[in-house]
């Protein structure tokens, strides 16, 4: 990982952090804990949303095709929708029409 990225996913998490703080000094306790496990329940949301992109794009991948715009040269580019071949394997990846 480039030095610019991981500065820069230090910073927010240190701004997320003092917002966090400034939050826990003005909210009383009831809040405080409707806060927090709002937290918890998005946190944990993002997790199981990581792991299941993670374990599509590797299922896509031993079956031999790719969903994914731009990634995976080797294999072959599918629509998502359709299942039309968009690309073959090895072929330039298409220009994007704007």
């Amino acid at each position: 990982m480039q030095i610019i990225n991981v500065v820069a996913l230090l910073l927010m998490a240190f701004i997320l952090i003092d917002g966090v703080w400034v939050l826990l000094f003005f909210l009383d306790e009831s809040s405080l804990q409707a806060f927090l496990a709002v937290v918890i329940v998005g946190a944990a949301l993002l997790l199981i949303l990581a792991v299941w992109s993670v374990w599509r794009i590797r299922a896509e991948r031993r079956l031999g095709y790719t969903t994914l715009e731009r990634r995976f040269r080797h294999l072959y580019q599918l629509d998502a929708k359709t299942g039309a071949v968009i690309r073959q394997p090895g072929e330039a990846f298409p220009e994007k029409i704007s």
